[in-house]
């Protein structure tokens, strides 16, 4: 009989928190595993990007884990493949490297109950013990043939963590991975820092939920989440500056503006969208074409308007801060169908500026 197991136990760690930590150290509890491997995904196949590269990601659990005298063993295959690898080909992999070894994989319940959905899940489920620990708000739904872990864990994610980190609230992460992040500029540190010099605290705030609400309907649709991210956080950048220093920006970044000289005469709020494009580029050196057309379209919308254009020109006007009569409906149609809630923010838009000035910019 052969008595050597590896708990294996994988995740993006963008970042690493202290649900990572807790439901290892109980795990190992559990099973008593010969040997513990961790896996940091490059790309995982739910994910369109992370926020931290790898390295980072990597020195991040590598420290926490340390910190906690936790014996652990780092496996780079997915950072060897450079490119999105599924678990099944983690198995092949590990089965390979310790032939005679019996492998348990831990995962919480949210990623449980999706199991069916991976590639090849019972190649995965026959190479693999799993071992579940069970999340606050994700009941486990079919518990046959695996190992839950005792207690609940707290419904803690790594998006939570990097929505309070947007706030400058590092509470939920550890000292070590506060002053790692702070150091190495992850998670927008540096560009935050930036923006708070420059906005009020009310715009601030409207910064924040905008980017919080793009990265979910990012998420939602299969739109990059880190340009999604950078256009939320610019978005208004320039809107609290006087219109002549907005005016000298777009001169300067060369953004092409049609009809500027009437623009700024008769609605000159919306210079800012151009504005804080020219910003972006000029400031924080951003050269991606997307990035720069969502911002600049954020006001005003277009007859073209990208996936990202979409996201961004909705998470602004939905922002948690809108209280309009219209938002609401927008918010639920935002979750099903970016088309429709597009269509009716517009409506909303179009709607309000007949009321106040008539001037629609097209």
């Amino acid at each position: 009989m052969n008595n050597f197991s590896i708990l294996v136990f994988g995740a993006s760690f963008d970042p690493p928190h202290r649900y990572h930590i807790e439901i290892l150290k109980s795990a190992i509890r559990e099973i008593k595993p010969s040997k513990v491997i961790i896996i940091p995904s490059f790309l995982s196949p739910f994910k369109a990007s992370h926020f931290a590269d790898y390295r980072h990601r990597r020195e991040m659990i590598k420290m926490l884990l340390e910190k906690n005298n936790l014996k652990f063993q780092i496996d780079d295959f997915e950072l060897k493949k450079k490119r999105k690898t599924y678990t099944y080909e983690l198995a092949r992999h590990l089965k390979n490297k310790h032939k005679k070894a019996v492998f348990y994989f831990l995962m919480g319940s949210d990623s449980y109950n999706l199991i069916k959905k991976w590639k090849r899940h019972k190649e995965v489920l026959k190479t693999f013990k799993i071992i579940v620990a069970q999340r606050k708000g994700y009941e486990i739904k079919n518990k046959k043939n695996i190992l839950i872990l005792k207690g609940k864990f707290p419904n803690l994610s790594s998006t939570q963590i990097r929505n309070r980190i947007l706030n400058d609230d590092y509470s939920l992460i550890d000292s070590s991975i506060k002053r790692y992040i702070k150091k190495n500029s992850l998670y927008f540190s540096e560009m935050i820092k930036d923006i708070k010099k420059i906005q009020t605290r009310k715009r601030f705030n409207h910064t924040i939920s905008t980017t919080i609400g793009a990265i979910e309907l990012s998420k939602i649709y299969k739109a990059d989440t880190l340009k999604a991210a950078i256009a939320a956080l610019l978005h208004d950048i320039t809107k609290d500056m006087e219109l002549s220093k907005q005016l000298k920006i777009i001169k300067r970044s060369k953004m092409k503006v049609k009809d500027l000289e009437e623009l700024s005469v008769k609605a000159p709020q919306i210079i800012h969208q151009w504005a804080s494009a020219g910003y972006a580029k000029l400031k924080f050196k951003i050269k991606d074409k997307e990035i720069l057309s969502a911002i600049s379209k954020h006001t005003t919308g277009d007859k073209k308007m990208s996936l990202l254009d979409k996201i961004i020109y909705i998470a602004d006007i939905q922002a948690m801060d809108r209280n309009f009569k219209e938002v609401k409906m927008i918010r639920r149609l935002s979750l099903k169908s970016l088309r429709l809630a597009y269509n009716k923010a517009r409506e909303a838009k179009m709607k309000y500026i007949r009321k106040k000035s008539g001037f629609i910019y097209e």
